[in-house]
């Protein structure tokens, strides 16, 4: 089974939207569609500005106008098509036994694993129900180190005693992806929704950046968007109502468009939604190392 380290979308009848805009990776497609090289690029069937990466992205323009239909065709019902650019892979794509010290293999000097102890006789569903219990651990509440560093647990300790992801970490999934194309942060939906929805009314409206818009301008695209409500106009504003309605529409308007058109941006690098933090440039060192030492290409898993 293809296995991602965020939601992926499910397709049910009627392609309804919430098993879609659940998945990051929608809304990676979808950013990848504002880009204005790659729609290029996707014009000439991929002789353009982006023609590597349309190599693997290819066409992502929507068709009919049907946007749910047009993913599911690019992505694949199972993921099969375009799907597999965000599938992990894996060295290891079997649970390996260790009865000596020789059995650590080259790759695993490397690699992120985790050494589990676990009582046999109790029966495989409880071994497993183990395993997960403590890999569960592993992935909450500490990272795995890179090779040579060690994890200071008081740096991700708080005064309350409660571990929590420390600020600025980048979380273990993310950070050891194999996919070949991985998320560089998890942001909401509805923040991703937002987003795309003020870049494409203030691009419609004529701007390409909210700060050449008047109050007005911004109070009419915040209220298409959904930011802000709209007002009965039979009903009078005051003057600080109707500049806390401009300070607001303001505010938020830049916010969402400046997050997009950085997410847009960043897509035509092959990245969504930063570009990465340095760590992740480290792993894919690391990965490319790895799968010369295991003599392979690494395993879809």
């Amino acid at each position: 089974m293809p296995h991602y380290i965020a939601a992926e979308p499910t397709f049910s009848t009627g392609l309804r939207p919430e098993g879609i805009e659940k998945s990051p990776y929608f809304w990676w497609w979808r950013f990848l569609g504002l880009n204005e090289r790659y729609i290029e690029t996707c014009k000439s069937s991929g002789d353009g500005p982006l023609a590597e990466l349309y190599e693997d992205f290819g066409d992502v323009r929507v068709a009919d106008g049907n946007v749910y239909q047009s993913f599911k065709k690019w992505w694949g019902v199972k993921g099969e098509n375009h799907g597999r650019l965000f599938q992990e892979r894996s060295l290891f794509p079997k649970a390996k036994t260790l009865t000596a010290k020789d059995d650590f293999s080259p790759v695993m000097s490397e690699y992120p694993y985790a050494v589990v102890v676990v009582d046999v006789h109790l029966g495989v569903k409880k071994a497993q129900e183990m395993v997960g219990a403590a890999i569960k651990e592993i992935r909450h509440y500490r990272q795995l180190p890179l090779r040579d560093t060690v994890i200071d647990d008081n740096a991700i300790a708080p005064e309350n005693g409660k571990l929590q992801k420390p600020e600025g970490r980048v979380s273990l999934l993310r950070r050891y992806s194999t996919a070949r194309y991985r998320l560089t942060a998890l942001v909401g939906k509805n923040e991703l929704s937002k987003a795309y929805r003020v870049y494409c009314a203030v691009k419609e409206a004529g701007f390409h950046t909210t700060d050449k818009m008047t109050d007005q301008e911004k109070v009419s695209v915040a209220e298409s968007c959904a930011l802000l409500e709209k007002v009965d106009p039979r009903r009078g504003l005051t003057k600080s109502e109707r500049e806390a309605r401009y300070e607001f529409a303001s505010s938020e308007l830049k916010q969402y468009f400046d997050d997009a058109s950085r997410y847009v941006r960043n897509t035509g690098y092959g990245y969504f939604p930063e570009m990465p933090p340095e760590v992740f440039t480290e792993w894919d060192n690391h990965t490319e190392a790895l799968t010369k030492i295991a003599g392979r290409g690494v395993d879809h898993m």
